[in-house]
């Protein structure tokens, strides 16, 4: 278990990934069906405490990507390449709305290069 004050940790010591496991095993012994009532009810309402939780880690961890993102206006999206585009396909494709020469020296001295 996380010691309080981890990263990642949440008020009760647990991080992220730890709840996620609770949370399978949670679900796993409700999906079995040999869970009597009660116990089912105390796992259940367990399980609804740790996605709470979940969720407040990761709107904390939001909020710390946004904060150190800076403005979002200036960040865009671009589409994966279809096909090929992993690291031996050559790369991914530029950001939509960009010029894909911005960088290269044609660019910078206004012509060809040669």
């Amino acid at each position: 278990m996380a010691k309080k004050g981890e990263q990642g940790a949440d008020e009760d010591g647990l991080t992220l990934e730890e709840r996620l496991r609770r949370l399978d095993e949670i679900v796993s012994a409700l999906e079995s069906g040999d869970v009597e009532l009660d116990r089912g009810l105390e796992l259940f309402e367990e399980g609804v405490r740790h996605i709470r939780n979940a969720e407040r880690v990761l709107a904390r961890a939001e909020l710390k990507v946004e904060e150190l993102v800076g403005n979002e206006a200036a960040l865009r999206t671009r589409a994966l390449a279809a096909s090929g585009g992993g690291a031996a396909g050559g790369g991914a494709a530029p950001a939509e709305g960009s010029d894909p020469d911005a960088g290269s020296p044609a660019s910078k001295s206004g012509g060809e290069v040669g």
